[in-house]
Formats: structure tokens, C-alpha cells, sequence
């Protein structure tokens, strides 16, 4: 009963934690390092990835134990009726008893020599740990390029929301502006109205940027493992930081880095390891046996004591085939691992490419919108100047804001098609 208060007080104390936990980390400004690590340490995926890793392990270490000695211990305990129709029992006119049987069999087992099997088994079960091992970094990889990319996105939608923003203070201001003047006489109605819708449509695709937003949030925090009304913000805004590499290096060093191409490899290894774990069914097999054995018929039964070392070779000289159509499978098995290599290697190159090219894609937008932008900011300025000395017209005002607002809406997407292309080729490298 005294144990009771101590576990309520355990679940009260991680009810506690759990929910500071999230309360501290509601709030708090996040950058791309604090999103990835916390879905490194959330995402299921990996944690199964770790799993699967261990499993291997463990398999591996039960493989290595199988070379070892066996020690078992039996006891029996028997009540016995022998059958009174047996010709020594009939001869005799004799009506066995029952009787009590008390046995006790300790035996040593170790085998000596398998033909290879085990030897390949084992190897086999040290290669699936590294292919658990390549896995696990894969899983990484995945789950970093999910983070990055919804952290880019939420980048991306938080800068639209400012954009949406500046564009409704700027029309706003504008209308203000107009409206004075109407008062004055200097402008028409029809200036004013036309004001008005174009601030009605940047309020409506304001209202949306804020959505794109919040579900943008939404996703991060699922990325990361985090509830997913928290409420975080974020550290920085998009930018643009020139990528150097050659397509040739990166190739290169996603041939050698990539846990896709190592695993199939390993594969490959594996089967290879299969091959001569089958034609170890063309070899005998030899293994020790020693056995210590008591009975009686009283208990504990160690009256009576037998012992006996033995040595076992069994060899299968005739299978009906089966070993030549195991080994034969296995074959077939390694030739599709070894073209399961090559592919997995072109899949690499065609990865690193699309990713390489769409980053440089990115790139030359970003360049070009950046002189756009700076055109369509002055144009903006020189507009509305002469809109306010009255040498200009309300409706070149309204165009060059609409001009404006999509040039940056360009260089805002082209600044997250660079990041996130840029991550894409970071995972296709394998890093």
C-alpha cells in the first residue's frame, strides 16, 4: 500500500514535466538547427529505423552463439504401467506392476563443423547489421530533408504574410490619400472606388497568406513532433547563400556517401553469403555431444549414472535435387541484388542531377528578380510621385503596385525553390 502515493506522485511528476516541457517550447523562436534536431529525436520513423538496427543486433549475437557449447539440463518424472501383453509377461504369467521412474539427463552439444553454414549465417547476419546501420542514416536523411523543408515553407509563407501585409498598408495609405484629395476636388470618385477593390483583393489574399501560414506551422510542428497548435516563430527570413560545388563533385561524393548505394551493396554481400550457406548442403556436418544420465526409482533418481561422448557427422548424399535448386535460387538472388547495385547507383546520379540543375534553376531567378525587383520598386516610387503632384494617373499608381507586389511574390518563391533545392541535393549527396 506504502507504494501507491510513490507511483500517483511518478505520473504527476511526468504529467508535470511533459507539460513545461510544451509550454517552454511554445513561443520560442526557432531556427532550421532546432527544427531538425527535435525531429531527429521525435520522428517515429526513426525511432523504428533504431529498432530495426537493435533486432539486427541481437540476431547477429544469437548467430555467434550457435558456435558455441549448448548445456542442457532434463529431469523426468514417469509412472509407469508396462503393457502385460508382452511375450515376456505372458510367458511368465506375470502382471507387471507400476512402477516409479525418476531420470536425470545433463548433455553437451557443440557443433564442430557445419559445411559453412553457420559460418555464412553469421557473416550474413553481420552485413543485414550494417544494412540496419545504412538504414538508420537513411531514416536521418529523410527526416532532416521533411525539417528543412517545412521549415523553408514556413519561411516562405511568413514572408508572404509580410509582403500581403505591406501591400494592404501601402493601398491603404493610398486610399487615404485619394479620399483626401476627392474632398479637395482634385480627384474623381471613380479613383477612389477603383482604390477600394484593389485594397478588398490584397485583404482577401492577406487573409490567405495568413492560412498558407498557420497550415505551414501546423506542419512544421508535426515534422518536429510537437503539438500541433504550438505556437513557435521563427528566426530568420529567406536568403540566398551561392552554392560553389561542381556536378561532377557532387556526384561523386553521393556514389560514396549515400546509404542507398551502400546498402545495396550490402546486399549484394549478403546474397553472395547465401550462395554459400546453400552449397554448404553438399557437405557433411560434424558436431560433439556429451551426456551424463541418472535414474532410479526414487526421487531424486541419481542412483544409476550413464555417460557417454559422442561425435555426429551427418552428410546428405542424396537430396532429389533440393540443395542444387536452393543453391540455384540463391544465384538467381545475387544476380538481381548485383543489378538491384547498378540501379540503385543510377537512381543516385539521376537524383543528384535533378536536384543540382533545379538549384541553378533557382538560382538565375533569384538573379534575375532581384534587378526586377529593384525596377519595380523605383517605378513604384516614380508612379506614385507624380500620382501626388497630379502630373500622374491613379490607375498607373495601381498597376505599378500590382507589378511590384508580384515581383516579390516571384522573389519570395524563388528564394524557397533555391533553399529547398538546395537541401534536396544536401540529401542526395548524403549529407
Amino acid at each position: 500500500m506504502k507504494k501507491k502515493p510513490l507511483f500517483l506522485g511518478g505520473i504527476l511528476f511526468t504529467v508535470v514535466f511533459t507539460v513545461s516541457s510544451i509550454a517552454a517550447t511554445a513561443g520560442r523562436q526557432f531556427d532550421l538547427a532546432t527544427g531538425i534536431k527535435l525531429a531527429l529525436e521525435n520522428n517515429r520513423d526513426v525511432k523504428m529505423a533504431m529498432k530495426d538496427r537493435e533486432t539486427a543486433y541481437w540476431r547477429w549475437q544469437e548467430l555467434r552463439a550457435n558456435k558455441l557449447p549448448v548445456l542442457n539440463l532434463k529431469h523426468t518424472d514417469s509412472h509407469l504401467k508396462p503393457n502385460p501383453y508382452e511375450p515376456f509377461y505372458l510367458y511368465e504369467h506375470y502382471d507387471p506392476p507400476v512402477t516409479d521412474c525418476f531420470d536425470n539427463q545433463l548433455s553437451l552439444s557443440m557443433p564442430l563443423y557445419t559445411g559453412g553454414q553457420l559460418e555464412g549465417l553469421i557473416k550474413q547476419s553481420d552485413i543485414n547489421l550494417k544494412i540496419a546501420d545504412q538504414n538508420l542514416i537513411k531514416t536521418k536523411q529523410q527526416t532532416k530533408l521533411a525539417a528543412t523543408v517545412a521549415y523553408y515553407n514556413l519561411l516562405q509563407t511568413n514572408s508572404l504574410v509580410k509582403l500581403g501585409q505591406e501591400t494592404v498598408d501601402r493601398l491603404t495609405a493610398h486610399l487615404k490619400n485619394i479620399r483626401t484629395r476627392l474632398v479637395i476636388g482634385v480627384v474623381t470618385k471613380n479613383d477612389v472606388l477603383r482604390t477600394e477593390v484593389e485594397l478588398s483583393s490584397a485583404e482577401e489574399n492577406l487573409i490567405k497568406a495568413k492560412n498558407n501560414y498557420d497550415l505551414a506551422m501546423v506542419n512544421f510542428n508535426n515534422v518536429m513532433g510537437l503539438p500541433l497548435d504550438t505556437e513557435i516563430t521563427v528566426k530568420e527570413d529567406l536568403s540566398y547563400t551561392k552554392y560553389e560545388d561542381s556536378l561532377e563533385n557532387c556526384t561523386a561524393e553521393a556514389l560514396k556517401n549515400r546509404p542507398e548505394a551502400q546498402q545495396t551493396d550490402l546486399n549484394y554481400q549478403s546474397a553472395k553469403s547465401g550462395v554459400a550457406i546453400a552449397k554448404s548442403g553438399y557437405l557433411p556436418t560434424v558436431s560433439f555431444v556429451g551426456a551424463v544420465d541418472q535414474k532410479s526409482d526414487t526421487f531424486p533418481g541419481n542412483d544409476y549414472t550413464n555417460w557417454s561422448l559422442s561425435l555426429i557427422s551427418n552428410w546428405n548424399l542424396y537430396t532429389s535435387g533440393q540443395t542444387k535448386s536452393r543453391v540455384n535460387q540463391v544465384t538467381a538472388m545475387q544476380d538481381k541484388a548485383l543489378e538491384a547495385s547498378f540501379k540503385a547507383k543510377d537512381t543516385i546520379c539521376l537524383e543528384v542531377r535533378q536536384a543540382y540543375l533545379s538549384l541553378k534553376e533557382a538560382e538565375k531567378r533569384i538573379q534575375t528578380c532581384e534587378l526586377a525587383l529593384n525596377q519595380a520598386t523605383e517605378d513604384f516610387q516614380l508612379t506614385l510621385g507624380r500620382y501626388n503632384t497630379g502630373i500622374g494617373i491613379n490607375l498607373d499608381v495601381l498597376d505599378s503596385q500590382v507589378a511590384l507586389a508580384q515581383i516579390r511574390t516571384r522573389y519570395i518563391n524563388s528564394l524557397y525553390d533555391y533553399n529547398v533545392s538546395l537541401a534536396q541535393l544536401q540529401k542526395a549527396i548524403g549529407n
